[in-house]
């Protein structure tokens, strides 16, 4: 891997990181099998299946998504996935993205991606 001006930078161990982050990833986006009258059918990995449809914030609710949510075991599972994944892209754009005032915003949004899903996944969709 190369940065965009000063040559290479990856380590073994950033190599190694990225390729298991990569295999997470695959696992992520892998269909399950279901069960159905005929044929095996595939139907995307959802989850929050069971959880209720997303709700706007109100006077009613605001204290609710401010509250601390503790996560489960299949919500820590997804938040690595997410984290991997994002920490794959901005690496990507810090080697091969020239400094500039659009980079730092790429990378300020690569963030707030995370910070975005992370309140996705404790909320379960709920908002």
């Amino acid at each position: 891997m190369r940065d965009y001006e000063n040559g290479p930078i990856s380590t073994e161990r950033d190599e190694a990181r990225e390729r298991d982050a990569r295999v997470n990833l695959g696992k992520a986006a892998e269909s399950h099998q279901t069960a159905g009258s005929g044929p095996m059918t595939t139907a995307p990995f959802d989850p929050y299946r069971n959880s209720r449809p997303s709700e706007p914030f109100t006077l009613d609710n605001i204290e609710a998504a401010m509250r601390y949510q503790p996560w489960n075991e299949v919500q820590m599972q997804a938040g690595q996935v997410v984290c991997e994944a994002l920490t794959m892209a901005a690496k990507a754009i810090l080697r091969h993205v020239p400094d500039s005032p659009f980079r730092s915003v790429a990378l300020r949004e690569i963030i707030n991606a995370r910070m975005n899903a992370n309140a996705a996944i404790s909320f379960r969709g709920r908002f």
